[in-house]
């Protein structure tokens, strides 16, 4: 199997879920920071997996691009989020739609979508990020009073480290890499 996975990470736990995958996939994740080329051409599959800020998908750009280039290449994006996407529907769709609106319109209709749950590091967090959390703690703080179960779950785990990683969540992803790999093989048959 000639599996790509390329990912974006700011605190870790982006490259966690890279690494585990790479693993699994038999395959040395690529940093995406790394702006050097890295061609799809000639891959089973590519699998980004890129974090969530603020319900904006990290180098959704740069996928674009690469995947414009090879579009015979099946695509996945793996989403990692503080947030549990698979069930926070309005976050999901946020998230979605932004891509949808970054993303060339046959990009984005290739694209096999999966949410897995990240953390926050508040140690290691850079200025811009804990102004922006600082703020978010502020609405949400006034939503819990309210009674939003969400937003409370949000002010109790704001200024911790968390972290929700798990290597099971990948499970689908490399269903989707087995699979494909099946199919190009069934192909070559």
């Amino acid at each position: 199997m000639n599996s790509l996975v390329l990912f974006r990470s700011e605190y870790g736990h982006t490259e966690k879920y890279a690494q585990w995958l790479g693993e699994s996939l038999s395959t040395a994740p690529i940093d995406l920071a790394d702006r050097r080329p890295t061609p799809l051409i000639g891959a089973d599959c590519a699998i980004f997996v890129l974090p969530v800020y603020a319900a904006n998908l990290t180098a959704v750009k740069r996928v674009g691009q690469l995947a414009e280039a090879a579009p015979e290449v099946p695509i996945a994006i793996a989403t990692v989020s503080m947030n549990d996407l698979n069930s926070d529907t309005n976050g999901r769709e946020e998230v979605l739609g932004k891509c949808k609106a970054a993303l060339p319109a046959p990009v984005f209709k290739r694209i096999n979508w999966f949410h897995l749950r990240g953390g926050l590091d508040y140690e290691r967090m850079r200025f811009q990020h804990r102004m922006l959390m600082r703020m978010m703690y502020g609405m949400m703080r006034q939503r819990a009073k309210k009674g939003d179960e969400k937003a409370q779950k949000f002010c109790d785990s704001y200024g911790k480290s968390v972290d929700f990683t798990d290597r099971e969540l990948l499970e689908p992803v490399l269903e989707f890499a087995r699979s494909v790999n099946d199919r190009k093989g069934q192909a070559n048959v």
